[in-house]
């Protein structure tokens, strides 16, 4: 795989960077120049460097010997994002330096070097510089090798407003006053390490402190005004390095750790060595008014970023076909490490619910790819930063740890971690780490799970049970999201670990490594496979097994309720299984009190109506009315018992699962008691933000049933919430509640507003149109035809706006797609966009079309079936 990549040459590599930055951030530019230590390999009179968005003034070379010499010339290569120079004469080997000057913008695009802008308390606009450069975005802030494998030792210098401070990974070395009025922060060396982990920072901010028990320094900064919103992760953040020194038994290699809420950021955050950026809706927590779905979130994207302090900046892919090395690792370790903080969430079922159902979603295209993907150039790794990566990674991740055990995991992590410290490595270097500490043949296991595409259906059936114990045959095909199966399909064989569970617990693990094999295990009452929801795969039972399962299925684990409805939901959506056979599933679960599975609940039922949305059946309105009544009749006990407002009796999960009934119950209803509370409890809200009769649990539910309902009055409020606020939770859902929105001419405003009014800050503007496509394929059918126009119409703004950010603009792409209702508007899109010659969304492309695909095969098997309204139990 390595032979494919295409790297800069190893003549010349650096050792350190001696950098020094000056921005402007008045006029949103920035000076730069660095002395870079190097090694030269072999004799040559070019350097090639990455470098791009910048203007390189002038360079020049120095030899072991002191010999300088100047550059002839700098050529830049705006495809390659590269800088030839070409020296006088040619350099010797050995060691020699190399000194440029240059200077670049500091743009708004949320990548390289960039400005941010906030408002202070007094509505005055300021502004901070940051950067933020995974993957390839280092080389538009100075001149270097852009690649993981090439680490470096940095001394970063920023010379900057005195009113202002400037951050890096390390603390400062010194804090200088300069003649001219401002100030030069220089700080200690970093340790050695990739260019897309440094940072950079300046700024005026707030920050509170405190130390670990170890004697590390931990920093949480945010914009002036908001320090108070900072405890819950500053808290978090000391408990997750105290469990990693340990864990890891490798301690925490630098002197500090500093984490930062930035207010335009594009992605959610980034591990940068030491000073980890954030975005303020990830970090930020107002602990008197807070949803329980923000807390989570929060806390596992905290305990994600310091997991990568170890496991991708320690230790770092040796090139990015390993990102799941990285992603999924610490996508697994947030899990844990929230959940040892906080056990009381049972943050494992949640895993099962989003991790592992995001990863199998997106895996069961056929326009997937692999966890270890083949990646050739840089600039391709944007697309694969996906559920791939991290959230299949994570459940392999999870897997191994189930195989080899909770002491030989661990064991295996602190071999790999020490044994590669401040390196670099591949996928097999895990695999030795964790087969050395276990002494089983863990590469042949998994490989089969990082470099194939896609996972297994397994089919459980010929079930034989007799004196305790159960037989069965289990077969296993690809899985493939639209039912389709091909005849190449057929040689497709997972190594699979057949865990199974039965009235009679857990039997011992066997392996299947054909397409079909006969198992014994304990048990005779109920058998299910996948015990625990360890693996990332489907199963499908033969009915008899079926009937068991669903009679006793508050004898199961919540993991494995979540697994069996999340299962049986995919194998409807491809054909595998009836509307009939689905529904008897579902109604098993009346009286469910897990909030874990009631979100799971709500997306089975969510995905019934959307489906019905689709057909062209002529009672299909009938149908929709009755599968909201049947929607209803399950939350409504629960809603009843639980009511409107926190208690000071509820848990953390009690309250969890109020939103998810609540939010369930206003989608459906047209109670009109229901809907005069929820319009009263809004009222108050839109008088006094901090009332308790409307938590931030609820918010969004209410807000959406309203603009449902009510129409332009509701969105004209809702419209001066987003406005009047600089909560960034708040101001998302707003926007994502007036995609309820029935009346077309709203969602074309409200999309137009937050393209053109400059009130949705750059790095939100998804949000806005993630929910009109969520509106076009849930709410109204007839909001493909919005998103056709907008795609056509309205394009280079909406490039001009994030486009620099290749992983936002994917996003985008998905997202258009993902509006649209049609096969035609779907291959007229693609056309569309393969004419703007983009590059690195490809993936992206197929992906939109077949999963609109999949959406539209649904609909038309559901048309064919006969269902009728006692098909839903009317």
């Amino acid at each position: 795989m390595a032979s494919t990549r295409v790297l800069l040459g190893t003549e010349v590599t650096p050792k350190v960077y001696n950098l020094t930055l000056e921005p402007d951030l008045v006029n949103f530019k920035f000076d730069g120049s660095e002395t870079i230590e190097v090694e030269v390999n072999k004799s040559v009179d070019v350097v090639v460097l990455h470098a791009n968005d910048l203007t390189i003034d002038s360079a020049s070379a120095t030899d072991a010997e002191g010999k300088k010499l100047k550059a002839v010339s700098i050529e830049m290569n705006f495809k390659e994002c590269t800088a030839s120079i070409k020296f006088e004469g040619a350099l010797p080997v050995g060691k020699a330096t190399l000194s440029l000057s240059f200077r670049g913008n500091l743009n708004e695009s949320m990548c390289g070097f960039y400005r941010s802008s906030y408002k202070t308390l007094a509505g005055e606009t300021k502004y901070l510089a940051t950067t933020q450069f995974e993957a390839t975005d280092a080389r538009r802030c100075f001149p270097c090798w852009d690649e993981p494998s090439v680490k470096a030792i940095f001394n970063i210098t920023v010379i900057h407003s005195t009113a202002m401070m400037a951050i890096s990974n390390m603390p400062e070395a010194s804090i200088e006053q300069q003649p001219n009025g401002k100030t030069k922060t220089s700080f200690l060396s970093s340790p050695i390490m990739s260019t897309y982990l440094l940072a950079i920072i300046v700024g005026e901010f707030d920050y509170i402190q405190s130390t670990t028990k170890n004697g590390t320094l931990i920093r949480c900064l945010c914009t002036p005004g908001k320090s108070s919103k900072m405890s819950f992760s500053l808290d978090v953040a000391i408990k997750s390095l105290e469990f990693y020194n340990e864990y890891f038994d490798l301690p925490y290699p630098l002197p500090k750790c500093d984490m930062i809420a930035i207010p335009d950021f594009s992605a959610g955050a980034m591990e940068n060595w030491g000073l980890v950026t954030y975005r303020e809706i990830d970090m930020l927590v107002d602990l008197k008014n807070v949803s329980m779905s923000t807390k989570k979130r929060v806390c596992t994207v905290v305990t994600h970023e310091l997991a990568h302090q170890w496991f991708g900046n320690l230790v770092t892919m040796a090139w990015w076909d390993g990102l799941w090395l990285n992603e999924g690792f610490a996508c697994w370790m947030q899990t844990m490490v929230a959940d040892h903080i906080f056990p009381e969430w049972k943050l494992w079922e949640s895993f099962v619910a989003c991790e592992q159902s995001n990863a199998l979603d997106l895996d069961a295209l056929r326009s997937s790819h692999p966890i270890q993907v083949d990646i050739a150039r840089s600039e391709d790794v944007d697309e694969v930063f996906d559920a791939i990566s991290y959230c299949k990674g994570a459940c392999v991740i999870r897997l191994i740890y189930k195989m080899i055990g909770a002491e030989n995991f661990k064991k295996g992590l602190r071999l790999y971690l020490k044994k590669h410290q401040f390196g670099n490595t591949e996928t097999t270097d895990l695999w030795n780490a964790f087969q050395e500490a276990s002494g089983m043949p863990i590469e042949e296991t998994m490989s089969s799970w990082t470099s194939k595409m896609g996972f297994p259906l397994l089919t459980v059936g010929d079930w034989k049970a007799a004196d305790g114990k159960s037989t069965v045959t289990v077969s296993q095909n690809w899985f493939v999201a639209d039912g389709s199966e091909l005849e190449s399909d057929k040689d497709k064989v997972w190594v699979v670990p057949m865990l199974f569970g039965s009235d009679k617990g857990e039997s011992a693990v066997e392996i299947l490594k054909e397409k079909k094999g006969t198992f014994t295990v304990n048990g005779e009452g109920w058998l299910k496979a996948n015990f625990g929801q360890h693996i990332p795969l489907r199963v499908k039972y033969e009915s008899n097994m079926l009937v068991n399962l669903t009679k006793s299925i508050k004898d199961l684990s919540a993991e494995d309720r979540i697994g069996l409805l999340s299962d049986y939901t995919a194998l409807l959506r491809c054909g595998k299984v009836t509307q009939k056979d689905f529904m008897q599933v579902l109604n098993s679960y009346g009286g469910e009190e897990n909030d874990k599975v009631w979100t799971r609940l709500a997306t089975s039922w969510s995905i019934i109506m959307t489906n019905l949305k689709y057909t062209k059946l002529e009672n299909k309105e009938e149908l929709l009315k009755v599968v909201a009544k049947k929607a209803e009749e399950q939350a409504k006990p629960l809603f009843k018992n639980l009511g409107w407002d926190n208690k000071e009796t509820d848990d953390d999960n009690t309250k969890q699962l109020r939103s998810s009934a609540i939010s369930l119950l206003l989608s459906v209803t047209e109670d009109p008691e229901i809907i005069k509370e929820a319009e009263e409890r809004f009222n108050e809200f839109v008088i006094n933000k901090e009332t308790p009769r409307l938590t931030a649990d609820i918010q969004g539910a209410v807000f959406s049933l309203l603009v449902k309902v009510k129409g332009a009055e509701i969105v004209e409020k809702l419209r001066e919430i987003h406005n009047g606020t600089d909560e960034s939770r708040l101001r998302i859902l707003a926007c994502s509640a007036v995609a309820k929105s029935k009346d077309m001419n709203i969602l074309k405003e409200w999309l137009y507003w937050g393209l053109n009014s400059g009130k949705v800050r750059n790095q939100d503007f998804i949000y806005v149109l993630r929910s009109m496509c969520v509106a076009s394929i849930g709410a109204n059918i007839v909001g493909g035809e919005l998103m056709k126009d907008f795609a056509h119409n309205h394009y280079e703004e909406v490039y001009a706006l994030v486009g620099s950010s290749k992983m936002m603009f994917a996003s985008v792409v998905k997202c258009l797609f993902a509006g649209l209702v049609t096969r035609e508007e779907g291959e007229e899109l693609k056309k569309y966009l393969e004419g703007k010659k983009l590059t690195g969304m490809e993936l992206s492309m197929k992906q939109g079309i077949e999963a609109l695909d999949v959406r539209l095969q649904f609909a038309e098997r559901t048309e064919v079936e006969g269902i009728t309204a006692a098909t839903y139990g009317a």
